[in-house]
């Protein structure tokens, strides 16, 4: 039916009843060319309002839409894009190796990924959700019990599955620190484990240390913890041994043993004499032959657009950690990582894994989700980040999008080269079973990324960035179904928080920042010594108090109350001569590098 046949119908038809109807001729013929039916064309409102002189406000439109979604037709419209897509199956990508734009679009035609992968991708990485928003107050070894009531019941012969581990641990009494540097490559590695053997052993009591026997460590601990750390970081290490590290509980049979890794490249001088006794004071530090990531990778980054170095992250020495905890303790049921400045509540912890040991492969942490370059030439990275999301719908949903979570333009993942996103855990802190960790550390696909990030193009690709979501991304290729093990928001960062001061909220508090509580199981952001001391009292059941977490915790507003401090400072007259914000910051980074100059690092 023509248009032209209801132009007396107009007004009746508008929403605008009021408003009178005039037609210019060259209204008319593109009313009649347009009004031809077609399945595929929407009603031509729009185009009468235009005709009418009448304004087609934001109002109108809303209005417009409405009307039009409950018309059969728009019923039907809706139904098919919320229809969900029948699943896609997984395209394959060899490891270490960058997905093709074709491959992604053969798999997805459309698209959109959210509909295509999400179920697949939820059945191929079963993830275990702890929290539960209905009981805030649980405790994290009391939601696992409700997954796995039949675990803990258990023998400890039957833990992951197995009798017993296939391979057997080092019995000639040697210590586990030690065992880390026999037979090392580099001859500064070979001489301080020479110096670290001569050193007296001046710690005392009971309990097992990072520098007991391999055979006792393998027989008697459940969870094994690294502890990355530098020459630079004493403050941090002496605050763990006062809080969690030398306390009863964790000593407690060995229920959770924590070791610093350092680097054993270190020149001679006051830095490594000072380290080799501190070793020998507390038992606690681990050298491994592996270079800190910053005496290796010393350009910089392509995705800083050449001006500034990489973050430098513990990749390489961690790994080594890993590769010689496996292999020396393979009776330990749990083998993980903290950053230095996180602090595990040694209470609720060895309740979680006692309830977990099950799960063969289990990967334990705060879970995200994230797709993954391999190869990210342009940012000149080994393993770039892309589509961040707090799940697997929004990752996926980030995966073809051409903004990133700051709105920002970017290139699309699938067409940057990224494989599917699959979980990991955030690097505050994460934990293996023994199993997965023995197949990570001997798989010939993880042996050759590390070879190839130390190998002669490690500037061109430069593996210092983003190891957690790196280790997520080897465990993709694990043989057997790895069980994620999400503990959501019992970890969390340590920041001060005013209505903490009611016990219940504290609790039941859901933010990423909040302070720390009995329940909490390790908190990140630890910068200085009594913030890791005065969550350890937390953590213990102290009530909350406001002005006091504030006076000990370096909190978001101590941080920005310490930068303004500092900004003073660069602006402040030097020897008497007033000098502009980048003369004063030019002199303090010289004085700084002065007063570490006589403790010289290289590789």
């Amino acid at each position: 039916m023509s248009l032209l046949a209801l132009l007396p119908l107009l007004p009746t038809l508008l929403p605008f009843q009021n408003l009178p109807v005039t037609l210019p001729l060259p209204f008319l013929s593109l009313l009649t060319a347009v009004s031809a039916p077609s399945p595929s064309r929407r009603p031509v409102l729009p185009l009468l309002l235009l005709a009418s002189h009448a304004p087609f406000t934001s109002a109108n439109a809303a209005n417009y839409r409405r009307d039009h979604r409950r018309t059969p037709a728009g019923r039907a419209l809706k139904a098919s894009r919320r229809a969900p897509l029948p699943p896609s199956p997984l395209p394959h990508v060899p490891f270490g190796a960058n997905a093709s734009a074709g491959l992604m679009e053969a798999a997805c035609p459309s698209r959109r990924y959210a509909r295509c992968f999400h179920e697949p991708l939820l059945a191929r990485y079963p993830q275990h959700n702890l929290f539960d928003h209905t009981s805030p107050h649980a405790s994290a070894a009391a939601s696992a019990a409700r997954l796995t009531p039949r675990c803990a019941l258990g023998s400890e012969a039957k833990a992951h599955g197995d009798a017993r581990p296939k391979r057997t641990a080092n019995a000639d009494g040697e210590s586990f620190v030690l065992a880390a540097l026999r037979g090392a490559r580099s001859p500064r590695a070979a001489a301080l484990r020479a110096r670290l053997a001569a050193a007296p052993r001046l710690a005392g009591g009971e309990g097992l240390r990072c520098g007991s026997g391999a055979a006792a460590l393998d027989a008697q601990t459940l969870v094994l913890l690294a502890l990355p750390t530098t020459h630079r970081g004493e403050a941090r290490r002496r605050a763990a041994r006062l809080s969690w590290l030398g306390g009863a509980a964790a000593r407690r049979r060995g229920a959770v043993v924590g070791c610093f890794v350092l680097s054993a490249q270190y020149r001679g001088g006051r830095t490594l004499d000072r380290l080799v006794g501190e070793a020998a004071a507390h038992e606690d530090m681990m050298f491994v032959d592996a270079p800190e990531t910053k005496w290796l990778i010393t350009n910089r980054t392509g995705y800083s657009g050449f001006r500034s170095r990489g973050r430098g992250m513990p990749t390489f020495k961690q790994f080594a950690f890993f590769r010689h905890a496996s292999a020396m303790l393979p009776s330990v049921p749990f083998i993980g990582k903290l950053d230095d400045d996180t602090i595990p509540n040694v209470e609720q912890l060895p309740r979680l894994l006692l309830e977990l040991r099950c799960f063969r492969y289990a990967f334990i942490g705060q879970i995200n989700w994230a797709a993954f370059i391999p190869r990210a030439y342009r940012a000149t990275i080994l393993g770039d980040r892309c589509g961040f999301g707090w799940g697997v719908w929004q990752a996926l949903q980030m995966f073809g999008s051409e903004e990133d979570t700051y709105h920002k333009l970017i290139t699309p993942c699938d067409r940057a080269g990224a494989v599917l996103p699959f979980p990991y855990a955030s690097g505050a802190g994460y934990i293996f079973s023994g199993p997965l960790l023995q197949w990570m550390t001997t798989s010939t696909e993880v042996e050759g990324w590390i070879a190839e990030a130390e190998g002669p193009n490690h500037e061109a690709l430069q593996w210092q960035k983003y190891e957690d979501s790196t280790t997520g991304y080897w465990l993709s290729y694990a043989p057997a179904p790895v069980h994620y093990i999400n503990v959501y928001r019992w970890v969390h960062d340590m920041s001060c928080r005013q209505r903490a001061n009611d016990e219940a909220m504290q609790r039941s508090d859901l933010s990423l920042y909040r302070p720390p509580c009995n329940i909490s199981l390790w908190v990140h952001g630890c910068k200085r010594g009594k913030d890791m001391v005065y969550a350890k009292r937390l953590m213990d059941g102290e009530k909350y108090v406001h002005k006091k977490c504030l006076k000990a915790s370096w909190s978001i507003d101590a941080t920005v109350k310490f930068w303004q401090s500092r900004a003073e400072k660069l602006n402040q007259d030097v020897d008497g001569k007033q000098l502009t914000p980048a003369e004063a910051k030019a002199y303090w980074a010289r004085k700084k590098a002065k007063a570490n100059g006589k403790d010289s690092l290289a590789t």
